[in-house]
C-alpha cells in the first residue's frame, strides 16, 4: 500500500514532532470540546490555607501528549507519518480516557493470564479417574 516506503522515511525526529505536536493539539481540542475552554494556570489558597497550583489546560495537554505517545509506542510507529499523525491526534483528544482504557485493558489481560494459570493448576490436581469412579470410591468410604 505504500506504507513501507513512507514508514522507512519517517525519521525519529519526525516521529517525535508527530507525537508531541498531535498530543498538544489533541489536548487543546479536548479542552475546547469537553471543558469550559482553555483555563490559564493559576495559584489558589485551599481550605487549609495552603497555596496550590492548578495547571489549567496544561493538564489536558500533558495527558494528550502521554496518550499520543502510548498510541505511537504500541503500534502507530509502524504506519506512515500521515496515519501516525491521525492516530496520535485521536489519542491526544481522548487524553486521560485513552490512558485509563488502556490501563484497564492491561489489568484485564493480567487477570485473564492469572486465571488461566490457576485453572491449569486445578486441572493438573484433578484425579484422572472418571467422575463415576470417584463417586464409587467416596461411597465405599
Amino acid at each position: 500500500m505504500g506504507d513501507t516506503a513512507s514508514t522507512l522515511s519517517t525519521s525519529p525526529t519526525t516521529s517525535v514532532v508527530i507525537v508531541v505536536g498531535m498530543g498538544i493539539a489533541g489536548g487543546i481540542i479536548n479542552c475546547l470540546m469537553f471543558e469550559e475552554g482553555l483555563t490559564s494556570p493559576y495559584v489558589f489558597t485551599n481550605k487549609k490555607g495552603k497555596k496550590s497550583w492548578n495547571p489549567g489546560f496544561l493538564t489536558n495537554v500533558f495527558l494528550g501528549i502521554t496518550a499520543s505517545f502510548l498510541s505511537w509506542a504500541f503500534g502507530a510507529y509502524e504506519l506512515n507519518w500521515e496515519r501516525q499523525a491521525g492516530i496520535c491526534l485521536l489519542a491526544g483528544i481522548g487524553g486521560g480516557n485513552f490512558i485509563s482504557t488502556y490501563l484497564k485493558k492491561q489489568q484485564l489481560n493480567v487477570a485473564e493470564s492469572k486465571a488461566a494459570q490457576y485453572l491449569d493448576m486445578v486441572v493438573d490436581d484433578l484425579p484422572e479417574e472418571s467422575p463415576e469412579e470417584v463417586e464409587d470410591e467416596v461411597e465405599k468410604k
